[in-house]
């Protein structure tokens, strides 16, 4: 019966119902309003894009004249 045509046989037609997931205290249209300015917000940062050579070492000699202008607050070099 699995590979038998439909003739002569009445189909019926659903509707598509499509279910999500909607956070308590959101309307469906205001949770999609909030994922898309949590997207907009993600879209502006852009986390990777100095890559691996973005971060810069300081020696202790830049520490110490950072210090000596006060531009350092803490008391050792970080490294």
């Amino acid at each position: 019966e699995a590979f038998t045509s439909s003739h002569g046989r009445k189909t019926r037609t659903s509707q598509l119902v499509s279910y999500g997931y909607v956070p308590s205290g959101f309307t469906p249209e205001q949770y999609k309003k909030f994922k898309e300015d949590e997207a907009k917000k993600k879209a502006k940062k852009n986390l990777g894009g100095l890559g691996p050579r973005g971060f810069k070492s300081r020696s202790f000699q830049s520490f110490q004249e950072a210090l000596e202008r006060g531009e350092a607050d803490h008391l050792l070099p970080v490294m």
